[in-house]
């Protein structure tokens, strides 16, 4: 409930999807894909697509002026033809940010939005005096089976049996070091939002991920994991 200014990076995505037209009871819309997450009025985030017709959502002109009477509710959700361009704001700390929707010469509303599951995002560290980043890091959404192998120095173990604190190996974009896990998060996924990848070469290679999980190719991008090619 305290709304702040935040760094942003803009990113856009190396690839295409199809786009919804969310139009809300005030007549605005927004064109989105409908896995894209708004904030409700509960303080929870939900996927456009399961989004109830009767579900308040946080409006930027209930923020802007404090009404809390004020109840934004999506009015129908259009189809729209082809596949579009996607774009993304990767936001310091908060990963969310405000969309306006209607802009008149009285009136200023839209609503909150969440960074998409399908993008890395960045946490930097900003110099309240110079302005300046002094720090920066990516984080990987999506998550992992409790059975899936993670490399260790003391060998292979479950993601499940691992503390904070433990040392795990990980790539810096040149070479594999040894990090300590600051942070473990327990996540509930529905078994239809999980994949399960096979790989060539050994049985460690064989685990279940979710399908917004990241993954980073040899050719140095990221990817979605339900993005992953089959090559047969």
């Amino acid at each position: 409930k305290i709304y702040e200014i935040k760094n942003a990076r803009v990113i856009k995505h190396n690839f295409k999807k199809q786009m919804k037209k969310i139009i809300f009871d005030d007549n605005s819309f927004l064109i989105c894909t409908e896995d894209h997450k708004f904030l409700l009025k509960n303080n929870n985030y939900s996927e456009v697509k399961n989004i109830k017709k009767n579900e308040s959502i946080t409006s930027w002109k209930e923020l802007v002026e404090q009404c809390n009477d004020y109840n934004h509710k999506i009015k129908r959700i259009e189809d729209i033809e082809g596949d579009f361009d996607c774009y993304d704001l990767q936001v310091e700390e908060n990963n969310n940010f405000a969309v306006i929707t209607k802009e008149t010469k009285n009136i200023h509303n839209g609503i909150i939005i969440k960074n998409c599951g399908d993008v890395l995002k960045l946490q930097i560290k900003v110099d309240p005096k110079t302005g300046e980043i002094i720090g920066s890091k990516f984080l990987a959404f999506g998550c992992l089976a409790g059975n899936v192998i993670i490399a260790t120095p003391k060998g292979y173990i479950k993601i499940k049996s691992l503390s904070v604190g433990n040392i795990i190996y990980a790539w810096n974009g040149k070479d594999i070091v040894e990090n300590k896990i600051e942070e473990i998060n327990h996540k509930l996924v529905h078994y239809k939002d999980l994949l399960k990848l096979e790989f060539e070469g050994s049985s460690y290679f064989k685990f279940v991920c979710s399908k917004d999980h990241i993954w980073w190719l040899a050719t140095d991008r990221p990817i979605e994991a339900s993005d992953l090619q089959f090559k047969g």
